[in-house]
C-alpha cells in the first residue's frame, strides 16, 4: 500500500511549510510506503512533473496534495476542486467542480478532537476562487487519477510573520494528516 504526498516549492520571502514537510517525512508510516515529490509553483510545470512521477509508482492507494495558505493558522481540508483557471477551464468541457476523495469529515474531527495546542485548528474551505495552482493541482489529481481511491488537497497555514515560532507545530499538523490517512488506507483497504 503507497501514500504519494506532494508539498510545492518556495514562492514567497520564506520556506514554504509544504516543502519542508515533503522533505521530512519518512518512507513509510503504520506499515504503508510514502513517496513524496516537491512541485514547482508553475502551472504547466506542476502537473507534467507529477503526472510522470506518478507513473513510476505502481498502485497508489492516496493522494494528499498539500499546498500553503500564506497568513492562515489552521490546517484546511478542501472540499471541492474547481474547472476553472486564470486563463479559463482547467480541463476543456470537465465537470465544474469534483469533490475531493479524502475522508475529510473524520480528518476534521480528529484535528477537532485533539487538545488544544497539539495540532493546528482545522477547518474546511469550498470556495470557487479557483484560478490558484493549489486548485489547478487538485482538479487535475481528481480529474486524471481516478484509480487512486483517495485523493485530496490539504492547506497548511504558514502563520504569516510566526512561521518560524509555529513551523514545529505546523509540521507536525502535516505529519499527523499523513498519518492518520495511513490509518484510514490500512484500515479500508481497496486495493
Amino acid at each position: 500500500m503507497k501514500i504519494i504526498v506532494t508539498g510545492f516549492e518556495d514562492y514567497i520571502s520564506q520556506p514554504n511549510p509544504t516543502r519542508l514537510l515533503a522533505e521530512s517525512l519518512p518512507s513509510s508510516m503504520e506499515e504503508i510506503m510514502i513517496s513524496t515529490i516537491v512541485l514547482p509553483v508553475k502551472f504547466g510545470e506542476a502537473w507534467q512533473k507529477l503526472s510522470e512521477f506518478l507513473r513510476g509508482q505502481g498502485s497508489i492507494d492516496a493522494i494528499v496534495n498539500f499546498g500553503e495558505a500564506p497568513g492562515a493558522e489552521h490546517v484546511i481540508f478542501e472540499k471541492n476542486a474547481y474547472n476553472v483557471r486564470d486563463t479559463g477551464e482547467i480541463i476543456e468541457g470537465g465537470p465544474d467542480k469534483i469533490p475531493t476523495k479524502l475522508p475529510i469529515t473524520e480528518l476534521y474531527n480528529y484535528f477537532k478532537s485533539a487538545p488544544s495546542g497539539t495540532y493546528m485548528n482545522p477547518m474546511y474551505n469550498d470556495s470557487p476562487e479557483g484560478a490558484y495552482l493549489c486548485n489547478y493541482i487538485f482538479y487535475e489529481v481528481l480529474y486524471h487519477c481516478i484509480n487512486v481511491p483517495y485523493r485530496g488537497f490539504v492547506h497548511l497555514g504558514d502563520f504569516g510573520s510566526d512561521f518560524e515560532q509555529q513551523k514545529p507545530l505546523i509540521l507536525k499538523t502535516g505529519k499527523e494528516v499523513v498519518r492518520q490517512m495511513a490509518l484510514w488506507v490500512r484500515q479500508n483497504q481497496i486495493t
